[in-house]
This record gives structure tokens, sequence and C-alpha cells, in this order.
């Protein structure tokens, strides 16, 4: 079944073509590695998506070199749906914490990329319940049209990104046979001037593993679960 892939945190967003390569050395590791994202090159996540009432598989994917976008050295996450790369998320580290710097996606055959500034906080740091985080700043969206030749769009725009630890709890997912401890986050986004304010979005992290569960309100209610875990370098 092919899959339109439901974005992690924030709907669909990319980066120029020419903008966008691949690069020999890979960036220092951080002093302090993240603990509830681990990103380690070739590590992926495959999950059981249920949307409404369909089911699927697709692949997270970090890739085992990393990129330069926009002058930024940074890693990226795959997004894999039926042998195919739906979309690129771009990833930083930073003081043990992961963030979402931007993303490159194609639809209706048009390439658009976007980049957050500041980048949006996605793992937590571990104090548990109570645990809030947010950010103010701006995107810049690059479309690509399919047109020969081909138009560039570019639109700046604003968020507001939120996240909060709600919980700890005790999950099963089928990627592993006990149960596993995990912390439970939620997302809120603003948009401007795409959509405002974004529905809520719903992760679970565990130590040593990452996301196993997502749960996404955009278009409809999508469940997400973990099953099957393969630990990179």
């Amino acid at each position: 079944m092919r899959w339109k892939i439901v974005v992690f945190v924030v709907l669909a967003a990319g980066v120029g073509l020419t903008a966008i390569s691949c690069i020999d050395e890979s960036p220092t590791k951080p002093a302090v590695p993240p603990v509830y994202f681990p990103l380690n090159p070739g590590t992926q996540w495959t999950y059981q998506v249920v949307l409404n009432d369909s089911t699927g598989f697709w692949m997270t994917a970090l890739r085992e070199e990393p990129v330069v976008v926009l002058g930024d050295t940074v890693w990226a996450l795959d997004y894999i749906d039926d042998g195919r790369i739906a979309q690129t998320q771009y990833v930083d580290m930073q003081d043990g914490l992961v963030y979402l710097t931007g993303a490159r996606a194609v639809f209706f055959a048009d390439t658009i990329v976007e980049v957050y500034e500041p980048p949006l906080r996605l793992s937590p740091e571990g104090h548990g319940p109570g645990e809030t985080w947010s950010s103010v700043g701006t995107s810049i969206s690059l479309k690509i049209t399919s047109a020969v030749p081909p138009d560039t769009i570019r639109t700046e725009g604003s968020f507001t990104w939120m996240g909060r630890v709600l919980a700890e709890e005790r999950i099963e997912v089928p990627a592993f046979d006990e149960p596993l401890n995990a912390l439970l986050v939620e997302y809120v986004g603003e948009w401007d001037p795409w959509a405002s304010p974004g529905a809520p979005q719903y992760t679970w992290f565990v130590e040593d593993i990452g996301p196993v569960r997502r749960i996404e309100l955009y278009m409809g209610r999508t469940v997400s679960n973990l099953s099957e875990f393969i630990q990179g370098k």
C-alpha cells in the first residue's frame, strides 16, 4: 500500500536541490549524545501505521553520511514509503537534544523545502512530566515547480512551537516482547501564513530507542507503532 507520509512534527517542507549536497566527513559528535532520540548513522525505525481504517508500514532511516543544507551540516532522516523516499527531515544534535532544522518533500511533482530558524526541539531531556519548551521563529519555504524551466517560489512565515512532557507510561509496541518505559510528549505548533493553530501531536519516547509510538490528528487520526528497530553504528 502506498502511503502519503504524515510528517513527524510538521506538515511538508524543503530546500532547493542545489542547496543540498553530501559531504565526506561527519559532523563532530555531540559531547552529550541524545538519550531519548539516539541518532546513530544507519539506524532504522519501521512503524505499523493505522490511518483511519487503513493499515500500512513506513520506515524512518538515518543516513550514513551527513548533508549540507544552506551551508549547515546536518543529519538526514529519510521517510521511506513503498521503497521510495517520500520526505527527508534535517536534524541536528545539541546538548543531548535533537532539533528539526528543516525538511524536503515532493508534492504533486513540485519540490518543497522548508528551513526553521531557530530549529524546532523534538526530544525531551528526561526530567519527567512537567518538562516544557517553546520557541518563536521564522520559516523559509522554497517551492521548486515541475514546470520547464522550473520556477522557484519563496515564502517567509512565522511559527510558535511548543512541547511538553505529559506523563511517564508503560507501553507495548510490536517491536519488543516486553513493555517499555516511555515519556509521552505533546507538540503544538502555530504556523503563519499556512495554518494556525496546528493540531496537537503526541509521541512516546523510550531511552536509547527513540520514538516508539505517534498519534497525529492532521487529516484524520494516524497511529504509528514501532514494529522493527535496527540500531546503527
